[in-house]
């Protein structure tokens, strides 16, 4: 895109926290984040549909917050469950 954009991939089985973060359940997710706010995508998955959802579709769609990552204590009370 002309005003570029970065992408990212996660393999949630090497990444569970990530995962869990967003809470991704399947795959896979796009999910989009614009000016502090996440937008869940669900539409065709071809570049064009996918382009219109990153230059104006998303205004459409609920906006949620991004979630922040735990805390060093949540991580660890978290990881001493498991």
């Amino acid at each position: 895109l002309e005003r570029g954009m970065v992408l990212g991939e996660v393999n949630i089985m090497e990444s569970p926290n990530t995962a869990n973060r967003f809470m991704i359940r399947g795959s896979p997710t796009l999910l989009f984040l614009h000016k502090k706010r996440l937008y869940k995508y669900s539409g065709q998955r071809d570049f064009e549909s996918l382009k219109n959802f990153v230059i104006g579709g998303f205004e459409g769609v609920e906006a949620e917050e991004i979630p922040t990552p735990p805390s060093a204590l949540e991580f660890y009370l978290k990881t001493a469950k498991a």
